[in-house]
């Protein structure tokens, strides 16, 4: 995607995240967008790539929320980042939990191999770990005063430019 894409109002980009992934773009809404995705698509950014560095053990897969907590909790240079991601192969999008190192880099211990994966997402501070009453913290309940309470600084669109690419 080009740096344009970050420009759209979040349905253009939710639109543009679903024709990337080859999934039915929906003209003429008659019903909202879920909440999880309009606030992603409103407040996520996207992050860098890359395999799982040697330094960090492979967690089990199918457990990406439980992986990346314990992981950003285990590691005071890491953040804690949910949203979602679209798998090297191309095959859908899907709701995922990763952490990001301070060079803003993927460190994803669900899915070694991610270098060609895609991520866009919104970091947290560890304080909204700490307090979370369960995974996914990003729910159909979130409000968006919450996301921009609890999200980390120069991680999330509302109080960064840093608007890259997918």
């Amino acid at each position: 995607m080009t740096a344009q894409f970050r420009a759209l109002p979040w349905q253009k980009r939710s639109d543009a995240i679903r024709q990337a992934c080859g999934e039915p773009v929906v003209s003429n809404r008659s019903e909202p967008e879920g909440r999880i995705q309009s606030l992603v698509a409103e407040f996520g950014i996207g992050f860098e790539p890359q395999n799982l560095p040697t330094q960090y053990a492979e967690a089990s897969s199918g457990e990406c929320y439980l992986n990346a907590f314990k992981l950003a909790l285990s590691n005071q240079c890491l953040t804690y980042v949910e949203g979602y991601a679209i798998p090297s192969d191309k095959f859908g999008i899907t709701q995922h939990a990763w952490c990001v190192g301070s060079d803003e880099k993927i460190i994803d211990p669900t899915w070694r191999d991610s270098a060609g994966c895609t991520y866009f997402g919104i970091g947290f501070k560890t304080e909204a770990l700490r307090k979370a009453k369960g995974f996914p913290i990003i729910t159909e309940d979130t409000q968006p005063s919450w996301i921009k309470h609890n999200a980390k600084p120069g991680l999330h669109y509302a109080d960064s430019q840093k608007r890259r690419p997918l």
